[in-house]
C-alpha cells in the first residue's frame, strides 16, 4: 500500500477534530485516515508526534465505564450472537476496545467467568436468563478443529492421576497438525499466514507479495498445465472475520482461513484445517 503524504493525513485529522470539537482518539484517527498503527508510525514516528504534527492537545482518556454498564453491553452482544463473542465481535458490536474487559480479568478468555461472577453478586441474572444459559453452556468461544491423523492418540484432557490444572500466564497452543513446518494448529491470523506460506506451492500458489493493507496477499495460482492466474487473497483466522473487518468482497478473490464459519460468504474460501486433515 502506498502511504499518503503527511500533509494529507494531517489535513484529514484536523478536519475530523473540527467535526468532533475535540482531539480525536488514536482509533478515530486510524478510521478517518484508513491507516494502521504501523503505517501511521512510519509516517510520524508515534502517537505523540502525530498529535504534535496536527497541532492538537493530547486526547482526554475516556472515563472507565462502570462494571454494570460493561456487563449489560457484553450481555447484549451475547444475546445477539447466541454465544460469547470473540474480541473482534465485541468491538464490532459495541465500538469499544476489548482491552477494557481484558485488563479487568487479565485475559479475554476469563471475561465470561468474570462477568458471570459479577452478575451473580449484583443479582443481574434475573434480567438475562438466556445469557446465563449461554455462558453456562460455553464460557468462551471454542472454534472447531480438524480431526487428527489416526496414528495420533486421543489427548486426555484430564490426567487420571491429578485434577485439571493450567500453568498461570503460560502460552496456549492449538492441537498438533503434524506438519514439518508448523507443529500446532494456528490460533490467530498470523499463524494462518505462516501456514499458507509453507503450503502455497503444494496448493498451487506462488506468492508475489504480502502487504499490511487489504487485501493481504497477491499471488499467482496454477489453473492447469502451464496456465496461471493472478488472485488477491485475504487471510483470516475464521472466514467470518472478513465480514467483521468490513472488507470489500468485490476486491478479493479468495479468503484463506483456518476455520470456515461463514456459510453465506460471497468470496471463495480455502479452509486450511480441512486441507491439513486430508494430507
Amino acid at each position: 500500500m502506498n502511504l499518503p503524504e503527511k500533509q494529507e493525513v494531517i489535513a484529514s485529522i484536523k478536519e475530523l477534530a473540527a467535526r468532533l470539537g475535540r482531539t480525536p482518539s488514536f482509533n478515530e484517527m486510524k478510521r478517518e485516515t484508513n491507516l494502521t498503527d504501523h503505517q501511521l508510525q512510519r509516517l510520524f514516528g508515534g502517537r505523540k508526534q502525530l498529535q504534535q504534527a496536527c497541532g492538537l492537545e493530547p486526547a482526554q482518556r475516556a472515563p472507565t465505564p462502570a462494571m454494570d454498564e460493561l456487563f449489560r453491553e457484553w450481555a447484549r452482544v451475547v444475546r445477539t450472537l447466541g454465544r460469547t463473542p470473540t474480541t473482534y465481535e465485541y468491538q464490532f458490536y459495541t465500538q469499544r476496545s476489548p482491552g477494557v474487559l481484558s485488563r479487568r480479568f487479565e485475559y479475554w478468555r476469563n471475561v465470561p467467568q468474570g462477568l458471570k461472577a459479577y452478575a451473580e453478586h449484583a443479582g443481574l441474572w434475573t434480567e438475562w436468563p438466556d445469557v446465563l444459559n449461554i455462558v453456562n453452556a460455553a464460557e468462551e468461544e471454542k472454534w472447531p478443529v480438524p480431526p487428527l491423523p489416526e496414528f495420533f492418540p486421543p489427548a486426555n484432557t484430564t490426567p487420571p492421576q491429578e485434577e485439571d490444572w493450567m500453568v498461570p500466564a503460560a502460552p496456549m497452543y492449538g492441537p498438533p497438525v503434524v506438519s514439518p513446518a508448523l507443529a500446532n494448529a494456528p490460533l490467530n491470523e498470523l499463524g494462518v499466514v505462516y501456514l499458507f506460506g509453507t503450503l502455497a506451492a503444494e496448493l498451487g500458489y506462488m506468492v508475489l507479495r504480502v502487504q499490511a493493507g487489504f487485501p493481504d496477499c497477491e499471488a499467482m495460482r496454477r489453473i492447469e498445465g502451464d496456465r496461471w492466474q493472478r488472485v488477491l487473497i485475504e487471510f483470516e483466522y475464521a472466514s467470518k472475520n472478513f465480514l467483521l473487518h468490513k472488507h470489500d468482497a468485490t476486491k478479493c478473490d479468495l479468503i484463506v482461513c483456518w476455520v470456515h464459519n461463514w456459510p453465506e460468504c460471497p468470496v471463495r474460501v480455502l479452509e486450511l484445517s480441512k486441507f491439513v486433515a486430508q494430507r
